[in-house]
C-alpha cells in the first residue's frame, strides 16, 4: 500500500532549492574562509620577512648607526671625523629590534599588530593559528654577529650563542571574524547573482514543470468525477514527435478520455436497445 505523502511536488522543489543553496552558501563560506586564512598568512610572513631583512642588514654593517637620536632606544654611542670637512660627529647604535619594530610598523597594514618578544620558552619554527577570530603568526629570531656584539659590550644582557634562538617576530590580526571574511573577499554582486540565478531556475521550474503537472491533476481528476469533455490541449499533436514527457502523458490521457467518451456512448446505445 503506498503510504501517504505530506509533502507537495511544489515544496518538494522548493526544499531543493533551500538545500541547494544551503549547500553551496556553505561551501562558499568554508572557500572564503580559507582564502582568507591564506591571505592573512601570506601577509603575515612577508611583515616577518621584513623584519628579518632589517636584522640581517644590521648584521651586515656591524650594526645599525644614525647621527639623531630618535625615540629607538641608543645602545651605544661613537665619535668619528668626517673626512671632508673634519667635523667631529657623534654616531649613535640603535637597538636593532626596537629598530626593526619601528621601521616596520610604518609599513605594516594598519590592522596588523608586530611585536618582538625576546624569552627563553620560544619555539624554534615557525607557527601560526587562527583562534577566535584572532590569527597569529610567530617567527623565531636567531642571533647574529652583531646582536652578539652588543650584548657582550653591555653588563646585565643576556649572553647569546651563533645560531641560538633568542626571541621571535610576532604578527597578530585581530577582528577576523565573519564580517571582515566577507568584507575583505566576498562581493555583494556574487550573492546576488547566486540569488537571482536561483531564482530563475526555481521559476522554470515551477512554470515548466509544476504548473503543467497540476493542471494536469486537476484535469484528470475531473476526468475521473465523470467529466469525459476536459481539454488537454493536445488534439493537434503526435505522441511519436512529442519530446516533452508531460506531452507525452496528456496525449496518452487524451485518447483514454476518448476511449472512455466511445464506451459511454456504446453503453447508452445499448441501453436505447433494450
Amino acid at each position: 500500500m503506498t503510504k501517504n505523502k505530506s509533502l507537495s511536488i511544489a515544496n518538494k522543489v522548493a526544499l531543493f532549492f533551500i538545500l541547494v543553496v544551503c549547500f553551496v552558501g556553505g561551501g562558499l563560506w568554508m572557500a572564503l574562509k580559507k582564502i582568507h586564512e591564506r591571505d592573512l598568512l601570506v601577509n603575515a610572513k612577508q611583515l616577518a620577512e621584513m623584519s628579518a631583512a632589517m636584522l640581517e642588514i644590521s648584521d651586515e654593517m656591524q650594526g645599525l648607526w644614525t647621527t639623531k637620536r630618535s625615540k629607538v632606544p641608543v645602545v651605544e654611542e661613537a665619535t668619528a671625523l668626517l673626512e671632508d670637512t673634519g667635523d667631529e660627529v657623534t654616531f649613535f647604535r640603535v637597538h636593532d629590534p626596537d629598530f626593526t619594530k619601528f621601521v616596520t610598523q610604518v609599513a605594516r597594514p594598519s590592522q596588523a599588530e608586530l611585536k618582538i618578544v625576546f624569552s627563553e620558552q620560544i619555539l624554534p619554527q615557525e607557527r601560526w593559528s587562527f583562534e577566535n577570530g584572532v590569527f597569529s603568526y610567530q617567527r623565531p629570531i636567531r642571533a647574529t654577529r652583531a646582536c652578539m656584539s652588543c650584548h657582550d659590550k653591555h653588563e646585565g644582557a643576556p649572553p647569546l650563542k651563533p645560531g641560538e634562538v633568542a626571541g621571535m617576530i610576532s604578527v597578530r590580526f585581530p577582528h577576523q571574524g565573519l564580517y571582515t571574511i566577507l568584507g575583505n573577499n566576498f562581493s555583494v554582486w556574487l550573492a546576488v547573482s547566486f540569488f537571482l540565478i536561483t531564482l530563475v531556475l526555481y521559476v522554470l521550474v515551477r512554470f515548466e514543470l509544476i504548473n503543467p503537472i497540476l493542471d494536469l491533476t486537476r484535469k484528470v481528476q475531473e476526468m475521473s468525477l465523470g467529466n469525459l469533455d476536459v481539454n488537454f490541449g493536445v488534439q493537434q499533436l503526435n505522441e511519436k514527435e512529442a519530446k516533452d514527457e508531460l506531452i507525452k502523458l496528456a496525449i496518452a490521457m487524451e485518447r483514454l478520455r476518448k476511449s472512455q467518451k466511445v464506451m459511454e456512448k456504446m453503453l447508452d446505445d445499448d441501453s436505447l436497445v433494450l
